[in-house]
């Protein structure tokens, strides 16, 4: 026979900070653990975590005072890398040991996760993926959008921008118009983070009627006013007529 219980996560999303985020998070981890009942033996032991966190604390401090040298750099990302390795390790120790305390209490085993200074895994959200980014390659990636019609003569505008990390919106934008729901851009460099959104054109023919509908679907239908000849009415006080999707952000390998 065989029995599960339902277990609390831990977010392991230490790529996703910079080194200050991440001594921030340390420093957190340390407050929490320390004396805490529930916890009492990391796997990595308090004392190490706190030399680690002062070792990249002390580069950060020196980088501050305007030392950029390629040498403190890159011992910078090796200080930061222990630390995140460290980090990551003991989240698994808290994770299993508050899950193996809470014997299937979800609520008591999110309590003692939260007591130790580690974040919750939030769960995922289920979306239509109406744009998504459906594979990478060295140099580029490929985008794809659903139709928001089955017509020949919807049209589709996407643009893009490098930015620093994910959730970075993109200071500078390019836009690309095309008549294919694919978007398949290439010429980057590899390692660089860029942000991407889309929007579709359809033909004046389908009115306002069908626009507004179809925008609480796909929410990146554009919306703009009608000639009586059907012509697009552009105003400008409008800068852009255009409902875009949220960015969507992928990283060049």
């Amino acid at each position: 026979m065989k029995y599960s219980n339902k277990r609390s996560k831990i977010s392991l999303d230490f790529e996703d900070m910079n080194a200050s985020e991440l001594v921030t998070f340390s420093n957190g981890t340390i407050e929490g653990l320390t004396g805490n009942a529930d916890l009492p033996n990391p796997s990595i032991a308090i004392s190490a975590i706190s030399l680690q966190t002062g070792h990249v604390t002390l580069i950060l401090s020196k980088i501050a005072a305007g030392d950029t040298s390629s040498v403190l750099t890159r011992s910078l990302s090796q200080k930061a890398n222990i630390l995140m390795n460290s980090l990551i390790t003991n989240a698994h120790y808290v994770e299993d040991t508050a899950n193996t305390i809470a014997n299937g209490d979800l609520a008591r085993a999110e309590q003692i996760i939260l007591s130790s200074g580690y974040k919750l895994k939030q769960k995922a959200k289920k979306h239509q993926r109406a744009f998504e980014v459906v594979a990478t390659f060295v140099g580029g990636f490929h985008a794809r959008v659903n139709k928001a019609a089955q017509t020949q003569r919807e049209s589709h505008s996407f643009r893009y921008g490098i930015t620093s990390k994910k959730g970075i919106v993109p200071q500078n934008l390019i836009t690309h118009h095309c008549a294919e729901a694919d978007f398949i851009l290439s010429g980057f460099e590899s390692g660089i983070v860029v942000g991407i959104q889309h929007t579709n054109i359809l033909p004046a023919k389908y009115g306002k009627t069908f626009l507004a509908a179809q925008q609480q679907i796909m929410k990146c239908i554009t919306i703009m006013q009608v000639s009586e000849k059907g012509h697009p009415i552009f105003d400008h006080n409008t800068p852009d007529p255009y409902t875009w999707s949220d960015f969507i952000y992928v990283i060049i390998p």
